[in-house]
Formats: structure tokens, C-alpha cells, sequence
């Protein structure tokens, strides 16, 4: 779910009658703030008038014209949580992002300005050099323990959410918002925990 330009949610959602994906479904007088507000709130209630309350809030999140059945898939998304998750902003992503439990006199980071460039120093091989080619990898990635390298960023496309890293227009890896701190993959995401956690510098 997203928001619109006049403070309402568009609700994405994929029918299966349907050819194509990402069909979007715009619900007037379906306030966006107020459906993350009630979010995973057990007490949100479908009243008899088409309207979804929050018990012992007073706060009616949706009432439709289009009735009961509208508000039932409301209902749901407030009882279910999905697809009401914030997504991050290019800003939160920016500043000095070091490895977790990382000790010695050379710090393993990713220091990300807000002008989309970025600067990596030390980073582990497996972490940095993802296809295995010299040619599309960063340097260090021929040999050594460690590649440090800059380039650009931007933030992740469709329902992917996180950071994507590039050196000389070769995607690098991905960075997943993970509690707070960036989660990296060197093989499979089908995984308990990232391989690889970056935390904020306690210097930002």
C-alpha cells in the first residue's frame, strides 16, 4: 500500500483473472496515515454502517460508499499488517554504515553521501565481488582478503526494498533494511540472517 498525492492509500493488489501485476486500486476516503496508525491493532472493527473502527479509539479509518465489501478488505489489511510497511527514503540510507562486531584498525564500511556516490574500504571478497570477474568487479577482487572501491547508489526498484551499489555501472550487491541496520547476501537470501550486518557509526 502506498500513498497518493491527496493523502489517500492505494492499495496494490493482484487479481487473479488478471494478465499483468501491480494493478492498483485507489479507495476514496481511505485515509493512508490513519490505516498505518491502526495497523496490527486486534480491536479494528467492520461496523454495520460500512465503516472501520478502532475500538476505544473513537477513529473511523475508512467509511466507503461503495459498503461493506470495501471495508472488508480494509478490515483485513489492518488485521493482517500487510503491505503497510513504510518504505525507506533515499535519506535514511545515507552516512557511515560499519561491519557488526568488526574490530582492529581498519574499519570494514560503506560511507553513503546524499549526492547517490558512495565509498566502500575493506569490504570481504565474497561480500565485493559478486560475479567473480575481474572485469565487472571492483578492485581488490583479483586478490587479496579485501576490495575497497567507490561508486554510485540508488535505492531499489518495485518490492524490493534496500540499497543497490555500483562500481563503474556493475551492480556490486544489494543492502536490506534489517532492524534498523543493512542486511548484505554473498549467496542466497533464502537464509535465517544476512550474512553480512552493517550498523550506523556511532559517530553519525
Amino acid at each position: 500500500m502506498s500513498k497518493g498525492d491527496d493523502g489517500t492509500a492505494v492499495v496494490e493488489y493482484t487479481a487473479t483473472n488478471e494478465t499483468t501485476l501491480g494493478s492498483a486500486l485507489r479507495i476514496p476516503e481511505l485515509d493512508h496515515d490513519a490505516v498505518n496508525r491502526a495497523a496490527g491493532r486486534p480491536q479494528a472493527v467492520l461496523a454495520g454502517d460500512g465503516a472501520v473502527h478502532v475500538e476505544g479509539e473513537g477513529e473511523v479509518v475508512a467509511k466507503h460508499p461503495a459498503g461493506i465489501a470495501t471495508s472488508i478488505a480494509v478490515l483485513t489489511l489492518l488485521m493482517t499488517g500487510c503491505a503497510v510497511t513504510a518504505q525507506p527514503e533515499p535519506e535514511d540510507y545515507t552516512g557511515t554504515w560499519v561491519l557488526e562486531g568488526a574490530d582492529g584498525d581498519r574499519a570494514t564500511e560503506f560511507t553513503v553521501s546524499a549526492d547517490r556516490t558512495y565509498t566502500a574500504r575493506n569490504i570481504p571478497i565474497d561480500l565485493a565481488c559478486r560475479t567473480g570477474t575481474a572485469a565487472t568487479s571492483p578492485p581488490g577482487c583479483a586478490n587479496g582478503d579485501s576490495a575497497s572501491f567507490s561508486g554510485r547508489w540508488k535505492v531499489a526498484d518495485g518490492n524490493s526494498t534496500g540499497i543497490r551499489f555500483y562500481f563503474d555501472d556493475h551492480f556490486v550487491r544489494q543492502g536490506y533494511p534489517t532492524n534498523g541496520a543493512l542486511g548484505f547476501y554473498s549467496g542466497s537470501l533464502d537464509v535465517p540472517r544476512p550474512d553480512y550486518l552493517f550498523v550506523r557509526s556511532s559517530s553519525d
